[in-house]
């Protein structure tokens, strides 16, 4: 299993992670902040690394629903000057140890790159972007 987190290093995003096991056991979605027991380790990779290795130049649709991970991504897309066309993003504010305060950065952080906010789900945690570089 390979899952996509962006690091500032290289070194750091080939690290095997831990992502915790839920509470709920019919539940599928392990995050790297700890909700239940158990846990698994998930090799990871940068959005450049993984661009790179598939030959990609650029990205038309990103889709994160990456348990809490999704601020780190952007941070590392930013300073790869990686630009999809198009973000689809679940934040996770609804995590204990993440505050809604967070996500409202992370929106500003992307609206000061050229993304315009285009939707935002009813319960509000998905949110769509389109860049918009002119």
């Amino acid at each position: 299993m390979i899952c996509l987190l962006c690091m500032n290093s290289d070194f750091i995003a080939k690290m095997a992670w831990l992502f915790f096991e839920p509470k709920d056991s019919n539940n599928v979605s392990h995050s790297v902040y700890s909700k239940g027991n158990g846990y698994i380790k998930v090799e990871m990779k940068r959005l450049k690394t993984i661009m790179n290795e598939l030959e990609h130049a650029s990205i038309d649709v990103l889709k994160m629903d990456i348990e809490g991970s999704e601020y780190e991504v952007i941070d590392d897309m930013i300073e790869s000057e990686i630009f999809p066309k198009q973000l689809l993003i679940e934040f996770h504010h609804r995590f204990k140890s993440i505050k809604a305060k967070k996500t409202k950065k992370y929106i500003e952080v992307l609206k000061k790159n050229k993304y315009q906010l285009f939707y935002v789900s009813s319960n509000g945690t998905d949110f769509g972007f389109i860049y918009n570089d002119k």
